[in-house]
């Protein structure tokens, strides 16, 4: 484990998150690190390179121009990330949900 500081650019969004956030809460967060700035690092795998935790807090400083994001590394294997993934996917709202919900 460590931290540090990577460009949000430079980061690889995990292709098992399924995560879509709606705007309320994008701009919720937005809000909140104007706020009260960054106090939760966004959760990278050493191994993959790929982002655990905090894809919307990378985008949003991507949209803002930010030329850092702070990091957490973890070393997992991908049998220890999946494990994570799986959890995720278990809590998944149904693709009818998602796309009613985007209508709105």
């Amino acid at each position: 484990m460590g931290t540090g500081e990577e460009a949000p650019d430079q980061l690889l969004a995990n292709p098992a998150n399924w995560r879509i956030h709606p705007k309320a809460q994008q701009d919720a967060l937005a809000g909140a690190l104007d706020q009260v700035g960054w106090v939760q690092q966004v959760l990278v795998n050493r191994r993959s390179g790929f982002v655990v935790d905090g894809h919307a807090r990378v985008a949003l400083a991507l949209h803002r121009g930010e030329p850092t994001v702070p990091v957490l590394y973890v070393d997992l294997e991908p049998a220890e990330e999946a494990p994570l993934t799986v959890r995720r996917r278990h809590h998944r709202p149904h693709r009818s949900m998602l796309a009613s919900s985007e209508r709105s």
